[in-house]
This record gives C-alpha cells, structure tokens and sequence, in this order.
C-alpha cells in the first residue's frame, strides 16, 4: 500500500523536526537565565510550530492523493444497471434445474460475469454459490472504498497530532496518556496491517471460493425443500444426469441446457493438455 510508505516518511521527518527541537531546548536550557529561556522556548514554539504544520500540510496533499487515486483505481469494475441477458438466463437455466455446480463450474460462470462488468450477473453467480455450498467472494467498489475511508481517517488523526517525541508532551503532559499512546502506536503504520487484508479481500480480481459450514448448508438446503415441496415439479433423466425442474407445460429447456452443460464441462476436464 502506497499509505504504508507515507505514513512512514511522515513519521521520519516529524521525528527529526521533534529531536532537533529538544536539542535546541536542552541547549538554551544551559546556556540561558530563566526570563530569556522563557522568551527562547517561546521562539522555538512558534518556529517548530510552522515547521511541523508545513509538514503536515505536505502529507495531507499525499494522503489525499494516494486515496483519491485508489478510488479510481476501484471504479468502473462494473456498469452501472447494465444486464448481461444470455449470461443471465444460462444462470436461470442452471439454477431451474437444480444441477449440483462444482467449485470449478461456479469460477468459470463467475469469471464470465466478471468479464461482462454486469454486477446483477456477479450477484446471481453469489446467489448460486451459496445454493451449491460455497461462498463467492468477489470485487466490491463499496467496500473497497469504506476500507479507504477508515484507512484516511486513522492516518489523518496521526497527521494531525503527531509530534514525535514530543506527542503528548507539548502542555506539560507526560505522552502517556491514553490518547498520545494511541497515537504513538499508529504512526509506525501497523493499523494499517488490518486494513491492506480487508482491502485485498474486496479488490482481488481472482474468484476466491470458500465452502460454507455444514451447518450453513443444512439450513440453506430445508429452506430450499420447503419452498419446492410447495411447487409442482417434473424429474427428468438426462442420459445419467438428473435434473429437477419446474413444469412450466413445455419440453424442459433446464434438463436440456444441464445437459449440455455437463458435457460441455467433462469435455474440458478431460481434454489433454499442449
């Protein structure tokens, strides 16, 4: 993350601007009567104070940038309200029939939604997955970005109150106090280990699959033959693959689409490789 590399410049230059003032106090210190020191730590704080808001004034500009530009970077995966319909009604097709997906079955429909940018089509892909067992995690431009916005907003409150050695230090305190330790602990930037795994989790562009508890399914499946036994239904015997269907009055266009689907599938698993 280009928020690891900023947090940690800032955190070096504000560490040198505090050590260079200490040193220039611990000096005065020595060599100064108590009414001029007064006047020369009054001096300090002003100098030091525009140097550190010039600092700070800098890294807001590259926190803001590095934001904005991952922003971009998430747009657009997907168009808006757009509806990809041969890919949808293969999906309706294969979730009429009630044909058992493989892990590799459901990656392959969820990559072609992807392509499609159709995010109805990559949801319906999700929809199946759970129905078959797993649980599809894809690209969300949401999420990604609330990621961000969390990310901004810890860096921004390190960018605004920290001081280096100096934090919590600056009206007598000792820096230990609950908020100044805080603050501390997220300027070496390891807040940021949390948010680059959720971050990675909503952007990835490979389909990442997960099998959902025993229980999950258990629960997902009696819901499902709750709602069939509610419905007429017609079985089907497709040359060994068993598809169930709803009657709709015509010749099952889901039996004859799992069909070929099926054979389409065993033809690219047991196809020899160059």
């Amino acid at each position: 993350m280009k928020f690891r590399r900023i947090m940690k410049d800032f955190k070096g230059d504000v560490d040198g601007l505090a050590n260079r003032k200490i040193e220039e106090i611990e000096t005065a210190k020595a060599r100064l009567n108590p009414t001029a020191l007064k006047e020369e730590l009054a001096s300090l704080d002003a100098e030091y104070g525009k140097h550190f808001e010039f600092t700070r004034n800098m890294y807001r500009e590259k926190l803001a940038a590095a934001v904005a530009d991952r922003r971009r970077g998430n747009a657009n995966k997907y168009i808006k309200g757009y509806f990809d319909f041969d890919l949808l009604n293969k999906m309706n097709i294969i979730s009429q029939s009630e044909v058992q997906l493989t892990e590799d079955e459901l990656a392959s429909f969820c990559k072609d939604a992807m392509k499609s940018r159709s995010e109805f089509c990559v949801r319906k892909v999700q929809l199946m997955a759970e129905q078959n067992g797993f649980r599809l995690n894809v690209p969300s431009e949401a999420k990604a970005n609330a990621v961000l916005d969390e990310v901004a907003k810890t860096a921004s409150e390190v960018i605004d109150k920290f001081t280096g050695e100096l934090t919590g230090k600056e009206n007598g305190g000792t820096g230990r106090d609950g908020t100044s330790m805080k603050i501390r602990v997220h300027a070496e930037g390891t807040f940021l280990n949390r948010y680059e795994q959720q971050y990675e989790k909503e952007t990835v562009e490979d389909v990442r699959i997960s099998r959902i508890s025993k229980q999950g399914f258990a629960e997902m499946e009696a819901n499902k033959q709750k709602k069939a036994d509610q419905e007429p239904v017609e079985l089907v015997n497709a040359d060994g693959v068993h598809v169930t269907a709803q009657s709709n009055g015509t010749n099952s266009a889901a039996a004859y689409f799992a069909k070929n689907y099926s054979n389409c599938m065993n033809q690219k698993t047991t196809e020899p490789e160059d």
